[in-house]
């Protein structure tokens, strides 16, 4: 019932995303002058691309993010705007948010690492020795391997795989309550997704294999038009290449900008942003016991919260 409307406000933002992108591209290849296809990866011109466009996708969709959580929590569609590229406080707190997720996830990765090497500095030689001795034995020219140092290793991806799975997801309802209190409430989001974490590990994951069964229809349809108009497997391939070095190198070799690749660009920025938002909005929804076809601020129940969902960050 909202896909006018979520293309009516965001096809502006995600519309300059795309085009900057690939004039960034082209300006890669203007400034590396004399680079090739197997060096310009590592020039700077590319290093300073990549870095803004992690920024300006980092802006972008969190303006999308926000016009679909507003649609979903507020009932907000902004009737007769066709042209949306707002950038106020909600904007700002929802892009603070999505740092503060990425340095708490970098910090829990490098804590397990530090570990890890603190470990296998330390690690027991005895047994583990003995046991790649034989491992030498029966295969000579292969290199000595500790097993003790593998073996913790693959502790240490699984332990810090299922931290990093935890925390993201009690984090998960974060970004809708960011927007619907229009202050960080970080709190909130803790609250509400205590003791929830299984039921929403059930819900990434249900979410997500309906979400590939639509995106691999829609990439069938790309490819198969695409390998018609173009030259067969290759316009197939082309077509989802829409990373910033392969147009890089596509600028480089002066190729044709692919009109497939830009229209599954586009449709794959604007479904994964919104319908990975509209889970995380209904979520929170439902963790606040609401109605979820209302609008919140609607709700006859918005004032009678457990008053423990909004305590401050620093009572946690």
């Amino acid at each position: 019932a909202n896909l006018f409307s979520l293309f009516r406000l965001n096809w502006l933002p995600l519309a300059m995303l795309i085009a900057t992108t690939y004039a960034m591209a082209y300006g890669v290849v203007e400034v590396s002058a004399g680079e090739t296809a197997e060096t310009i990866g590592d020039s700077s011109a590319f290093l300073f691309a990549t870095l803004t466009e992690i920024i300006l996708n980092g802006i972008v969709l969190s303006v999308v993010a926000v016009h679909v959580h507003r649609i979903i929590l507020f009932n907000d569609r902004k009737p007769d705007i066709y042209f949306a590229f707002p950038f106020g406080r909600t904007e700002v707190l929802y892009v603070a948010m999505g740092v503060l997720t990425y340095l708490a996830l970098a910090l829990l990765i490098g804590v397990i690492a530090y570990l890890y090497y603190i470990a296998i500095q330390a690690a027991p030689q005895g047994a583990a020795l003995l046991i790649a001795a034989m491992v030498e034995a029966a295969a000579p020219a292969a290199p000595l391997v500790n097993p003790w140092h593998i073996a913790l290793g693959v502790i240490v991806f699984i332990v810090g795989y299922v931290l990093a799975v935890w925390l993201m997801l009690r984090l998960t309802v974060w970004p809708p309550a960011v927007v619907a209190n229009n202050r960080l409430s970080l709190g909130e989001a803790l609250g509400l997704s205590k003791g929830r974490v299984l039921e929403l590990l059930g819900l990434m994951i249900a979410s997500t294999l309906a979400y590939l069964a639509v995106l691999l229809l829609f990439g069938l349809t790309v490819g198969v038009i695409a390998a018609k108009s173009e030259t067969g497997a290759e316009g197939w391939i082309e077509a989802f290449s829409v990373d910033l070095f392969t147009k890089v190198r596509h600028a480089l070799e002066s190729k044709p900008v692919n009109p497939n690749a830009i229209l599954f660009e586009f449709f794959y920025f604007l479904s994964a942003t919104a319908y990975t938002v509209a889970i995380l909005s209904f979520a929170f929804k439902a963790l606040k016991g609401f109605d979820v076809d209302n609008a919140i601020d609607k709700q006859p129940s918005l004032e009678d919260n457990d008053p423990a969902l909004h305590m401050p960050m620093g009572a946690l």
